[in-house]
């Protein structure tokens, strides 16, 4: 049995910022040509302190089959623009309810990819270890539940650790496929 959520470049892929610990302003705009092919979404990175991450959800989509223990992929089209001091971080998030969480598991998008679109492929497993609450009620767990009946919402999380700098990124083709 295999599960394909695909993350595909639509209106509807609502950006989040994220306050906290981090410092910055994150920002998403969809833009209608250009893409790998056609739309894609910009990313713009403003980072006053040691760290900002941008959160970027799919809100058309929702899963409620259980994942605890199935691999999964997520592949992504990225191409830097600018501001990369060498890298920023692409992973995996999921939301329920108010909480998001990311998964450690990230792929690293070089800054020297600046001429063309790269595909990125980041793979694991769907366990209780390795997820960072990073939005949410502190008193919820610090790991989404991955249990049947349990609704989630899945996207992509860009995250950069230079301080001061600004880092532009444009992305496409996001596909989140899950294995059972």
């Amino acid at each position: 049995l295999s599960r394909s959520v695909c993350l595909c470049v639509s209106l509807s892929l609502f950006h989040l910022t994220l306050t906290g610990m981090p410092s910055g302003t994150s920002t998403g705009t969809q833009v209608t040509t250009g893409g790998n092919p056609g739309e894609y979404y910009a990313v713009t990175n403003n980072q006053t302190g040691f760290m900002i991450v941008g959160q970027n959800i799919k809100q058309d989509y929702t899963n409620t089959n259980a994942l605890n223990g199935d691999s999964y992929t997520l592949k992504i089209d990225a191409q830097a623009v600018s501001g990369f001091n060498p890298y920023i971080n692409v992973g995996l998030l999921v939301q329920q309810g108010s909480s998001i969480f990311a998964y450690q598991n990230a792929v690293s998008v070089a800054s020297a990819n600046t001429s063309g679109w790269t595909t990125y492929t980041v793979s694991g497993t769907f366990g209780t270890n390795g997820w960072y609450q990073i939005e949410g009620d502190p008193a919820t767990p610090t790991a989404p539940s991955l249990a049947a009946g349990v609704t989630s919402k899945f996207g992509f999380y860009t995250q950069s650790q230079n301080f001061a700098s600004t880092f532009k990124a444009n992305f496409d083709n996001y596909k989140l496929t899950s294995t059972h």
